[in-house]
């Protein structure tokens, strides 16, 4: 049995069904939503800024050299 948002709602609570119990019937509330939303976004970002850094977080086995102007291999 589906209630209608403007309906009574059917706890008995004297208020329509959209400012009592709509939201605790739906899926995901919409504050949760935003903050996986957020983190998503967060997470892109870092992502992205390590794409074009080249930063993988591991250490690397080369070094600049500015009197060549390249990198060399560190064994």
């Amino acid at each position: 049995m589906s209630v209608e948002r403007n309906a009574p709602c059917p706890c008995r609570s004297g208020k329509k069904y959209k400012k009592c119990c709509l939201s605790k019937d739906s899926g995901m509330s919409s504050r949760t939503a935003m903050v996986l939303f957020a983190l998503l976004m967060i997470g892109g970002a870092i992502g992205i800024v390590m794409a074009v850094t080249g930063d993988t977080g591991q250490p690397t086995n080369r070094v600049w050299s500015p009197e060549h102007g390249h990198w060399h291999d560190v064994r």
